[in-house]
């Protein structure tokens, strides 16, 4: 091949390696624009799909007073619910709150889920007991639930409850935990509630405060002494004094057990 053949030769095929780099780059452009379109609509769907709880929250919506004047908190503590049962699924503070809020909103299905999801975390919890015979009580008084809902409800309940009612389950529970004061007070509130005639029962059950009692906090006392106070037992003025009374001998530096007249500083001011 004479020389200036040669040259035109080599000249096409260098331009041809060009078109077809430039074709390339072209393709693989297209197709990382296409990918990108492709998670950017995934991750639209998503926020639709979720109502956009984890990232539809402005800056301006996560002010205490405006989130604390809210029409309609419930929808609002959804909202913040959801991602906690995503990131947080495995605590179990999450489902127990899930039930509380979707107690408010009577939502059985979304209720017997929680508990659900509870259980299998931790089926001894205090709370989950008392969430267990609030449902049960709920459930068992409900004449208008629809056919498939009951229908649900009862193959359900009957494996989670082993086929016992409220009463049954907290008397065992009692039995069962008769020396933890964070069960005893929960299964105590539980008897009330599902028969007011046993308060003098429960209350002397969680006031007595036997020394053979595990379990017996600060924490734990405080909690039986806003239950009392709010009347979770009923009226109980005089089992809430004596109770008072009982912490502060136990815990005489804590400031929540004593008596009012203690509360005033009796120090002398110098003569």
């Amino acid at each position: 091949m004479a020389p200036g053949e040669l040259k035109k030769l080599k000249s096409k095929q260098r331009k041809a390696r060009r078109r077809a780099e430039q074709e390339k780059e072209k393709q693989t452009l297209a197709q990382e624009k296409q990918k990108s379109r492709q998670a950017q609509q995934a991750q639209q769907a998503q926020q639709q799909q979720d109502g956009g709880e984890m990232d539809g929250l402005r800056d301006e919506e996560l002010l205490p007073d405006k989130l604390a004047r809210t029409e309609e908190p419930l929808e609002q503590a959804i909202q913040f619910l959801r991602p906690l049962q995503q990131l947080g699924a495995q605590r179990l503070e999450t489902h127990l709150l899930a039930f509380e809020i979707y107690f408010r909103k009577n939502r059985p299905l979304l209720m017997l889920q929680s508990i659900k999801r509870a259980f299998r975390l931790d089926p001894q919890c205090p709370r989950l007991h008392a969430h267990m015979c609030t449902f049960h009580s709920l459930v068992s008084k409900r004449k208008d639930l629809p056919g498939p809902i009951v229908t649900v409800l009862e193959k359900e309940m009957a494996e989670l409850y082993q086929s016992k009612d409220a009463q049954q389950l907290n008397e065992e529970f009692l039995a069962q935990h008769s020396r933890s004061f964070p069960h005893l007070l929960e299964g105590c509130r539980m008897m009330y509630f599902l028969d007011t005639s046993k308060q003098k029962q429960a209350l002397q059950m969680v006031t007595s405060l036997n020394n053979d009692l595990e379990g017996v906090t600060i924490e734990n006392c405080l909690q039986t002494l806003e239950c009392l106070t709010k009347g979770d037992m009923g009226s109980c003025e005089a089992e809430l004094a004596l109770f008072r009374a009982a912490c502060h001998e136990r815990f005489p530096l804590a400031t929540a057990f004593r008596p009012p007249q203690s509360s005033v500083n009796h120090v002398r001011p110098e003569e």
